[in-house]
């Protein structure tokens, strides 16, 4: 199980820390892909043209593995991408990116003062936005005529199953997902209680995502 944020790049969580009269504007943002952070990062230089740093790290997957990216962007090397990177893998929190940008008050922070800024500026965003689980799940459909419709919902909601869709046609479709962990239960439970009269097809991995 992993976590990650609600918030998109169109609506970061944001928080700001006054430090020294240097200004440092923390953003969080839920990214999937090296496209949509190189993007977004496009989009906040071009919105703070006038900030000293534009400072990130983000941790996301790509083809399976999990990339690890970050930047000082001109501070003092490990001053600040490294800072917010580490608050990044503190709270396990995936495919997120973590910009911290900063408006130089003409006073020096030192190598100390800077990464308990951007350290801080980071936590303070991460703070500020809505955290999930993403648990592995399985999502898979289930064909049955309409005499079984009653029976099934009730199933579904006793198992805790998440119901996402139920297409009527010449049979119903029933689209369902469960923790990947439960699966097997929950697959066997259903087709025990029709008596093999229902077709399970379509069987796929996913995510689920619960809020913390």
């Amino acid at each position: 199980m992993s976590h990650t944020i609600l918030q998109t790049i169109d609506n970061p969580a944001m928080s700001e820390l006054i430090e020294k009269k240097s200004r440092f504007i923390g953003l969080a943002a839920h990214i999937s892909t090296s496209d949509e952070l190189s993007s977004y990062l496009i989009r906040l230089k071009e919105r703070y043209t006038d900030a000293r740093h534009i400072t990130f790290a983000a941790i996301y997957h790509d083809c399976q593995r999990l990339i690890e990216r970050m930047s000082d962007d001109g501070e003092p090397s490990g001053t600040a991408g490294k800072p917010i990177l580490e608050v990044l893998r503190r709270t396990q929190i995936t495919d997120c990116v973590v910009v911290v940008v900063r408006y130089f008050g003409g006073i020096l922070l030192g190598t100390g003062g800077l990464l308990r800024a951007y350290s801080t500026a980071a936590s303070n965003a991460l703070a500020s936005a809505t955290v999930v689980s993403l648990i592995p799940a399985i999502e898979f459909s289930i064909r049955t005529n309409y005499s079984h419709i009653k029976t099934l919902n009730t199933l579904i909601n006793t198992c805790h199953a998440i119901k996402k869709d139920q297409i009527y046609s010449d049979v119903v479709i029933t689209d369902i997902v469960v923790p990947e962990d439960s699966f097997a239960d929950i697959h066997n439970a259903i087709k025990n209680a029709f008596n093999g009269s229902i077709t399970i097809d379509a069987v796929t991995s996913t995510v689920l995502s619960v809020q913390k």
